[in-house]
């Protein structure tokens, strides 16, 4: 009989300490994994004036680890005076420029927002335009990413091919 008063109350809080919900979070997790992979893949640049953001650009890391061709980037642009606007004819090359380690794309194609390509992406908002880029292999595990324009200014984003810590762990002795 002690033994039975002894198990009740352990079953009772091994049950009554799962949430009813796990499950469904643990499913929720796992359908929007590629999501958080994109996500650590992701980096945001805002251009600024008096008056606030100018620009603000969003790219995605979008390489494949076995692809030493090429380097993949998706980007999203949304400027204040039309490069988001889908009303404009703003695009790659004649009011922007990409360049990565200082070298020009070698593919340049606008997305359109059901293109699968977009579908995990974060920070991309119904006013933004999308854009591929595909560069030339780059070595380093280090890149860096240049946006140049004249009419809003240019700005910077560091990639990382592998985890920065790795490439900035110290000595531990």
């Amino acid at each position: 009989m002690n033994k039975v008063l002894y198990l009740v109350p352990i079953l009772f809080l091994s049950f009554g300490c799962t949430s009813k919900n796990e499950q469904n979070m643990l499913n929720d997790f796992k359908n929007e994994q590629q999501y958080h992979k994109q996500l650590l893949k992701t980096e945001k640049l805002e251009i600024k004036n008096s008056e606030g953001v100018r620009v603000l650009l969003t790219a995605t890391y979008a390489n494949r680890s076995s692809n030493k061709k090429n380097e993949s980037f998706i980007v999203g642009i949304y400027a204040e005076d039309g490069i988001g606007d889908e009303n404009t004819t703003t695009s790659y090359g004649r009011d922007f420029t990409l360049l990565l380690n200082g070298k020009k794309p070698i593919k340049a194609k606008q997305l359109e927002r059901n293109d699968p390509k977009v579908k995990n992406l974060s920070f991309i908002s119904d006013w933004t335009r999308i854009y591929y880029f595909q560069f030339p292999y780059v070595a380093s595990n280090k890149m860096l990413l240049k946006f140049k324009s004249q009419m809003y200014g240019s700005g910077s984003l560091y990639f990382y091919k592998v985890p920065r810590y790795r490439l900035m762990r110290k000595a531990i002795f």
